[in-house]
């Protein structure tokens, strides 16, 4: 009975991406002609896909970690792996693909092409979902590369837009230079170490003569994870992606966004081995989220703003995987991946559009004592809350540099409130609201290491000396941008810092660039013949 049961549990994972894969099987012509038909059966296949997730889940509480080998072919086998991470992640875009796919019910009613849309949109989903249940490097290989492609077929959905055009061909290129980096990690861990599947790689860390091979195989997935998400100076394509249907780019900014992540904290035992590794996530990782933040805070389209700020969002997640705080990041990518699919989903309200994208409100010039006071009452509701809790976030990996900054974003939030009136009850109401959220970021911060504890790793002695010093320069530069976002409408009318504000408006011209290169390598010609 045990085992019919885990054999039931296991068919559930295996279901979950095999529902809305499935949909290949049907033949394109009927998705053309039956769009209705189309688009009810996709958000049937997404809510049915969901269920088997969360089947799964309760499966895990029960049974414990599932894997099982259902197929297996030398060193690739088709093998789901489902444990508490797998859940958090799986049960995250099930439920983002069911509330896209029926977003995407009235969202193109009578567009020619939205059969086809609903295809490759679930197609996509399946893939991601894939991916995330795969115990097997091969396997999640295998799914990021279909899942880029499904992707490019969703971007190319108005093939007659050039930049439709350039930004589909631009995250086309990029992501084959990850899959090149995913085969390096392959062929190594293959002709190295044997195997491809995430257990017997995980064992094997631990075998000092495999030093070498896993300090390359980390270098590889953090290349892959890198070019995967939209990182600096391949993070272009992403605010360019505009042009295609608001649900793709839900599904875009959501889920599929934060593969690399996923995959990064998915294997942190092998990532954790190598100094260099780490040092590259935090050092690109921080300096994309500073850069991204500066763009965002000077863009006045919105939807350009929500792009940025997914890069910089995401810069941030890798700088929290390079400190080696895996959970925080895990954290970061749900909290993250809800928000920007309700922001895209609820794009039709340009309030709420105005709301979500964090374009800066025109407050007054900050005076020296609102900012100073803004950052003592934030710090002051962490100490508070850590009195309370019990819980000292700065003893975790990266602790001292998330917490400082939660900390400015607080001091933000009170500068906010503090900066037009110093009533006594506003002060009151910032204080109570400083303590709230620092109370919040404390047990959401105990919460998800309790459920992940057991399964992120720790850094070597050498890995956390190379760091601290990044930590301190990163802690540094995140409040100059604190500073420039609170000074940002005053220092705005001077000369040279409204020239750099029109550059960063720019996106520094990187965007132009990486455009004039892929015409460069892949003219338009033909679609400038379609368009005449």
């Amino acid at each position: 009975m045990k085992l019919e049961l885990t054999q039931f549990f296991t068919y559930c994972i295996m279901m979950t991406p095999l529902v809305l894969l499935s949909t290949l099987l049907i033949p394109a012509a009927w998705w053309e002609k039956n769009p209705r038909k189309a688009s009810q059966l996709g958000a049937f296949l997404g809510k049915l896909s969901f269920l088997f997730m969360v089947i799964a889940s309760f499966g895990l509480g029960i049974k414990g970690v599932l894997r099982a080998d259902l197929m297996k072919w030398g060193p690739f086998a088709w093998t789901v792996y489902f444990d508490t991470l797998t859940a958090i992640i799986g049960t995250l875009v099930g439920f983002l693909s069911w509330m896209i796919l029926h977003f995407s019910k009235n969202y193109l009613e009578g567009d020619p092409g939205h059969g086809r849309f609903t295809r490759w949109l679930c197609f996509t989903s399946g893939s991601t979902l894939m991916a995330v249940v795969s115990g097997n490097l091969g396997l999640f290989a295998l799914s990021l590369c279909s899942m880029s492609i499904g992707l490019h077929q969703l971007l190319m959905f108005y093939p007659k837009r050039s930049a439709a055009v350039i930004s589909a061909r631009k995250k086309f290129m990029i992501s084959r230079l990850g899959d090149l980096c995913m085969i390096g990690a392959l062929a190594v861990s293959y002709f190295n170490l044997g195997t491809w599947n995430y257990q017997e790689l995980l064992s094997l860390t631990n075998r000092p003569e495999n030093t070498f091979s896993f300090n390359i195989i980390a270098l590889l997935l953090v290349g892959t994870a890198l070019l995967k998400s939209a990182q600096f100076p391949f993070h272009s394509w992403l605010p360019d992606t505009l042009e295609t249907p608001t649900p793709v780019s839900a599904l875009m900014h959501a889920g599929i966004i934060n593969m690399g992540g996923y995959l990064i904290v998915r294997l942190n035992p092998i990532v954790s081995l190598s100094p260099t590794a780490l040092g590259i996530l935090v050092i690109l990782g921080g300096f994309t989220a500073l850069f991204a933040s500066l763009v965002m805070l000077s863009h006045a389209s919105v939807k350009r703003s929500l792009a940025f700020s997914t890069v910089a969002q995401m810069g941030f997640m890798m700088l929290q995987c390079g400190l080696g705080a895996y959970s925080l990041a895990i954290l970061h990518i749900v909290a993250h991946s809800l928000y920007k699919a309700h922001a895209f989903l609820s794009s039709g309200s340009l309030d709420e559009m105005r709301k979500s994208s964090w374009i800066p409100r025109e407050l007054p010039h900050a005076h020296p004592g609102a900012v100073f006071l803004s950052l003592g009452g934030s710090i002051a509701g962490m100490i508070i809350a850590v009195g309370i809790t019990g819980i000292s976030p700065i003893d975790e990996p990266g602790g001292v540099i998330l917490t400082g900054v939660f900390l400015m974003a607080i001091a933000h939030l009170l500068w906010g409130l503090w900066s037009r009136t110093l009533s006594a009850k506003i002060i009151a109401l910032g204080a109570l609201l400083s303590l709230a959220l620092a109370i919040l970021y404390l047990g959401l911060h105990a919460g998800i290491h309790f459920l992940l504890g057991g399964i992120t790793g720790e850094l070597s002695n050498a890995a956390s000396e190379s760091l601290s010093w990044m930590s301190v320069l990163i802690l540094v530069l995140f409040a100059g941008v604190f500073l420039i976002q609170i000074e940002l409408p005053a220092w705005r009318v001077h000369p040279y810092c409204h020239a750099a504000y029109v550059h960063a408006r720019n996106g520094f011209y990187f965007n132009t660039i990486a455009n004039r290169v892929i015409q460069k390598i892949w003219p338009l010609k033909k679609l400038n013949q379609q368009e005449k």
